[in-house]
């Protein structure tokens, strides 16, 4: 994570499907994100660069 936000990618999603957790990771800077944020399974969640696009975290499993 610290080299994409090295190099100012806005926003990542990691996913991990064993655990059905979400992490995203924003607001980057030299050191990483100064941002990290897991959404319980009922949130909804917006991509920064599509905020139209709106998705209920359960529904990514």
């Amino acid at each position: 994570m610290p080299l994409y936000a090295a190099y100012g990618v806005p926003e990542v999603w990691l996913v991990d499907l064993k655990h059905r957790r979400l992490d995203l990771y924003r607001d980057p800077g030299p050191d990483g994100y100064r941002q990290v944020l897991r959404p319980d399974p009922t949130e909804v969640v917006a991509p920064l660069l599509l905020p139209s696009l709106h998705l209920r975290v359960e529904e990514i499993w």
